[in-house]
Formats: structure tokens, sequence, C-alpha cells
């Protein structure tokens, strides 16, 4: 799929083109309790529901390319985005219980980006197409899909949101796909989401998500109302022209002064875009005090153009007319600081939004290239996108931090200057746990900041690289804190509230739970996708890795916002967040897990990834793969005598299939999988000996 860098930065399509070698409180009040209870019914309703499905493409030597479905009959029917199946060979679709079935292309609506596939299949649980014209602003929808491409337990990602706009026109790909009468929301997702479900909280399907844009974080999803109208057409065979939208204007609002603050700041975003200004969040506070105060816009805007034709470079005209130096040069702009003549004494409500120190000046890129960096587009960040789910989440958790945070802690380097990561205070305040990846392995002395300030030196007592775990023992009395108690028995659902807790008055994030028992690869993390959101957002820090065990949440989580505290909405701690590789997709390191390793940790243990099978094995070639009719595996060229492989009977010439209920690729691919598996664990390995099946027990070793 070949999409320009520029249109990349604007719009993403959410399939997850990776190469393989092979989307307030509603305005209403809203009982949390309540809300949280639904959300758990209905991500366990909607769950067997959504699949994944895997395009190999024409000409791309057996690569694939991920996105998402939503079963709609008992008997296959299957709607997705039309840019998940484009240039399609074979169509695989994988259900949550682990079947993967072959899926027919029946017909498509390429222009506005729907498609309805056919599987094999009878009984399935299937969604009830719901009304999209029914939707309000305000209402609570959810999404569900696969951020980043499957997990190897092929269990959609969950998320929750709301619905911030209706009948929206999205113009993507130069015209070739048109989103009309889009379903706007502020539901956290990602590449690899395309095509799945947003369903309402009666767990209806209302439509497809299809599309994000980057820089406020707006989800849209292509509405059922309009796929229903051309569903009987599609069931036929037919391929749909579907509706002409708009013109680019839509995407970035109506040019007048009557602009909402969402819209307003759509179309801020693009000028800063065109301009290669990076604090988008300042020219919003600017314009819109300008808008507020009467003045004219489209008039503004075309002003400074005209300036730049000239030679100015827009950040400077930006600095000079909002800035120290706008008195000197208001005369050459008479329609720019109307509020100035007009604001009462006392009045605060013109207070500079960029007062904040990061927030100053601009960064100018002088190619022009339309890809804003670094963590303005964090979804943490103060964009008008992620102000109106996280702001109003945030303050309806927020008597949760204001009492936890006093059990957290800022991990700084031995002198006190350079903060690495938060920490958690456990077992009265006399250890701290956080990320053993984060913390680093370059020295075991520390200083520690409690919510007061106080000071103490810290030392590393253990770390667990397996599971992403280090204690330190506090070195010195720290006033005033509390501490987490580590509770095996606390059981968390996919739906829940989880917040992230810091050592600030608001929590760092809050959003529910995605999925459980995670089991992250970091070879299943598509580079691609990482890398093109590492341009804007810095929770990504590092090379990807492993994880054993995950909770997900869909938190928005940057990389200064990790080590922190995941606790449920009963102010259990829950999880240690790790890492946010993707844009709705924050993991934690459960509670139990840590419990598990706390012994080890206290008697100084340190415990790298050292799983072994003890075999040597080539990868499969091509040829070979296609005699044997397989599509993965390795082949056992050495066994060590009296090892876990040698005792599990493994032989010479044996095909290994699977091991621990993952599909193995290649040599590296094993390697990868019984590193991060627990020395002394028994794992069932399928084989393939003499053109026969064979499953084995194994117990996995140490290096």
């Amino acid at each position: 799929m070949n999409v320009s860098f520029r249109c990349i930065a604007a719009v993403i399509f959410l399939a997850l083109f990776f190469i393989l070698s092979p989307a307030a409180l509603s305005g209403g009040p809203v009982d949390i309790k309540s809300l949280e209870k639904k959300l758990v019914e209905l991500a366990a309703e909607c769950t067997p529901k959504t699949v994944c499905i895997r395009n190999i493409m024409k000409d791309m030597g057996g690569r694939g390319a991920y996105g998402s479905g939503a079963v709609i009959s008992p008997d296959g029917y299957i709607l997705t985005c039309s840019h998940v199946v484009v240039n399609t060979e074979r169509l695989d679709v994988f259900f949550p219980d682990g079947r993967t079935l072959p899926a027919s292309l029946i017909g498509e609506c390429v222009k506005n980006d729907y498609a309805l596939l056919k599987v094999d299949a009878k009984n399935l649980e299937y969604y009830e197409l719901g009304d999209s014209d029914s939707l309000s602003l305000g209402d609570w929808v959810c999404a569900l899909g696969h951020p980043g491409g499957p997990n190897v337990d092929l269990q959609p990602a969950f998320s929750a949101g709301r619905v911030t706009g209706l009948d929206k026109a999205l113009t993507l790909q130069l015209w070739v796909r048109v989103y009309a009468h889009a379903v706007q929301t502020d539901v956290p997702i990602f590449a690899g989401n395309s095509g799945g479900p947003l369903v309402d909280l009666d767990g209806r399907l209302l439509g497809l998500n299809g599309a994000i844009i980057i820089v406020n974080e707006k989800a849209y999803a292509v509405a059922i109302n309009l796929i229903k109208k051309n569903l009987d057409a599609l069931k036929r065979g037919e391929n749909v022209e579907g509706e002409k939208g708009g013109d680019l204007i839509d995407l970035i609002g109506d040019p007048d002064r009557g602009l909402t603050d969402s819209d307003l700041y759509e179309r801020v975003s693009a000028f800063c875009m065109k301009h290669g200004l990076i604090k988008v969040w300042s020219v919003y506070g600017y314009f819109k005090k300008f808008r507020d105060g009467g003045g004219n816009l489209d008039r503004l805007i075309e002003d400074l153009e005209k300036l730049t034709d000239e030679g100015e470079k827009m950040p400077d005209l930006i600095e000079k007319l909002f800035g120290k130096e706008k008195d000197e040069k208001k005369k050459k702009f008479p329609r720019t600081f109307p509020w100035e003549e007009k604001k009462d004494e006392g009045d605060e409500s013109d207070e500079d939004p960029s007062n904040d120190e990061d927030e100053k000046g601009f960064r100018f890129m002088h190619d022009r290239q339309l890809v804003p960096a670094g963590p303005l587009l964090a979804p943490g960040g103060r964009g008008a996108g992620t102000y109106r789910r996280n702001k109003r989440l945030n303050a309806a958790f927020a008597g949760i931090t204001l009492r936890l945070r006093k059990r957290m802690v800022d991990i700084r380097d031995a002198e006190g200057r350079k903060r690495i990561v938060s920490g958690v205070l456990i077992e009265g305040g006399k250890y701290v746990i956080t990320s053993a990846s984060l913390l680093g392995k370059r020295t075991d002395k520390f200083k520690i900041v409690s919510w007061n300030g106080t000071c103490v030196d810290a030392k590393v007592l253990g770390r667990n690289t397996l599971y992403d775990v280090a204690l330190l023992e506090v070195k010195g009395e720290l006033a005033n804190t509390g501490s987490f108690n580590l509770r095996k028995d606390v059981r968390l659902e996919i739906g829940q509230w989880v917040v992230s807790v810091g050592i600030t008055s608001e929590p760092e994030a809050v959003g529910v739970v995605s999925a459980l028992k995670r089991r992250i690869r970091k070879y299943e993390i598509p580079m691609l996708a990482f890398g093109l959101y590492g341009l804007f957002n810095d929770a990504n820090r590092g090379m990807p890795r492993s994880w054993p065990e995950v909770i997900q949440h869909d938190g928005p989580l940057s990389s200064d916002k990790l080590g922190t505290a995941l606790v449920d909405a009963k102010r259990r701690f829950v999880g240690l967040n790790v890492s946010a590789p993707f844009r709705s997709s924050s993991l934690a390191v459960p509670a139990h897990v840590i419990a598990r390793v706390l012994p080890d940790l206290k008697a100084g243990k340190d415990t790298e990834p050292e799983g072994f099978l003890e075999v040597e094995t080539i990868t499969l070639s091509k040829a070979r793969k296609k005699e044997l009719e397989l599509t993965h595996g390795v082949v056992v060229t050495g066994v060590q005598p009296g090892s876990g492989a040698g005792k599990a009977k493994i032989q010479e010439d044996d095909i290994i299939l699977e091991i621990a209920g993952e599909k193995v690729k290649s040599s590296t691919h094993l390697s990868e999988i019984v590193t991060y598996l627990e020395v002394g664990r028994k794992v069932t390995v399928r084989i393939q000996r003499n053109g026969k099946r064979r499953r084995l027990r194994a117990t996995i070793g140490r290096q």
C-alpha cells in the first residue's frame, strides 16, 4: 500500500501492512461503576464476534497485511474495510477460539472503504447491525480489533470512548477513498484496528473503524447505515461505487468564527502542518484568543501567509505576533488583538497557554515535510483530541490519585539530577519496584524522590529481566508516604477501569483493560508501525522487547509515565506500567507476577531470559515447505543428550511446528520463544516425523 509520508502525517489507514516472510464523560452525568459493569459485559460478548484478517497480497512473496473484521451472520459473512483486503491473493480469518478459515472477497466499495467477506462456517456468534443515525454526541462506544497486529492468543483488544462527531466527510488517499457520513470518536485505536467493529453499549454494530488523524487523535469509522444500503448488493457479489465525499476542507472544519473548539483545533493543526510549526497547541491557544476576541481567522491566516511569500518564516511571525515582541508588531496587524481593548481588570482568561517551559518557542522543519516530530502528538499530550477523553476521565478518577500518589516515587541517578523512571513503594516503604529495562544495568545506586520532595538513597537488590521487574531497597526514611500491598488474588476483567498513578496530583492516565495475560514477543512488534509511532510519541523508548505476561490497557502513556502504578477503581495495585508501544496499547506487568518473583529479588538474584530447548535447527526453505505442504517449521539437526529435548524424544530430522502453542517460523523465532519461557516449565511440542504429526512434552532447560 503506497501512501506518501505527507498523507501518513495527516491521516493514517489503520490496516497493519507490516512485512512478514510471508478511533468528557458524556455531557450528562455518568455512573462510573455502572458503565464499568456494562463495558465488562460488552467485552465478553463482543470478543468471539471479532476476527483478525490476514491478507496475502499479490506479487509480495507471500508477505501478509493484517486488519480486523466483524462477523455479521451465523453462516460466515464478515465486514471489514476495503483497504484491509487490497490487492489480495489469499485471505485468512483468525477467530479468537483459535480457528483459521480461508475467506473469499464477495464484494466491496473501494471509495467508501468497506468490504464483505465469506467463510465456510455455521453457528457463528455475530453482531446485530445497529443504527448509526441514532447516535448522539457524547454517546459511549467501544472498539475491538488487533492494534499492532494479532497477538499469539488471537484475542482482540478492547477500547472505549465517546462519539465526538457525526456525519463527517473525510477524504483519503487523494480522493481514492471517501468516508462519507463517518462517525468520529475519541476511542484510542491504531494500525491493525482497521475493519474492526465500533459498537454501542448494547453491542450493536455501528461502523467499521478505519482511519485516525494522528495530530489530534480522532478516530473515524465507516457508518453502518452507509453499508446497510448496499449490503444485499455485496452479498450478490457486486462491487458498489459508493458516495462522493467533500473536499479536504471537511477535514479541517468550516472556515468561520463559529467553529467549535475541536474544529478550530483541526484547522490550526492543518495550518501548522502546512508551515512546519511543531507547537500546535500553542498556536491553537493564540488563534483561539484571536477568534474569541472577534478576529477574522481567515484574514489573519491570509496576512501571515502573504508575509511568508515575502520571505519571512512562519515560526518567527507567530512568535513576534503573539510573543514578547507583539506590541512592536501590532500596527502591522490591526485586526489581531481586539480583546485587549475589552479586557476587564482582574480578568485572567487570556493567560498565555504556552507558559510552560516545554511549550515555548517553535521548531521549524526547513524541508516542509508534513510530519510533526516528538512528544507533541503523544497520547497523553494536550491536544484537543486527547482533552475530551483524557481530561474528563482524569477528573473523574482524581480522588484515587490524591490518596495513592504518596505511594509513588521518582527514581533519579546517583547525584539526584536526572530523572530515570517512576517507582512503586511496597512493604511499608522499605522497597521500590520499577521496570528493570528502563532502570538499566549501568549502576545499582540511585536517588528516590517522594511526592513531597523528600530525597533518599536507594540500591538495587535484584533485577528480573525476564519479567522486567527491578527491586530497590530504600536507604533512608521517606516522611509521610505510604505503600502498596502486592496481592495475588486481585481479579481483573477486560473492560474494567484502570488508573495509572505517579507522584503528581492527577492521574497519569485512565483507561480500560484491553486484554489480559498477553504474551508480547519483540518479533511480533512491526518495526514500521513502531517506528512511525515513534515520530509522534516517545512512549516506545528503546527497541521492542518481550514480556511473558502483561496487562494491556488503553490508558495513554508517554515514556516519562512508565514505572507508574496501575490500579483498579477500588485503589488496588494491579500492575506496573512498563511500555506503550502503540497508541491504545499500554502494557503493565501484573501484580501477581511481581509477587511471584519478589523473593528472588530480595535475595539479590538477577534473572535473565534463559530458557533453552537444547536443540540445533535450521529454517525450512520455501521449496522444502512447498514439498512438505507446510507453512512453517524448523528442521532439527542436533539434540543434546540428556537435555529437555532429548528426554522428550525429539530426534534429528524432526520438524518442529509449534511450541507452547506458538507456530515456529524460523530457528531465530524458536530461540526467541524458548528464551522467554520459564526454566523448568513443561511445554507441548508439535512435530512432524516421517510425514506424521506428533505431540511431545518437553521441559525448558537453562542456557
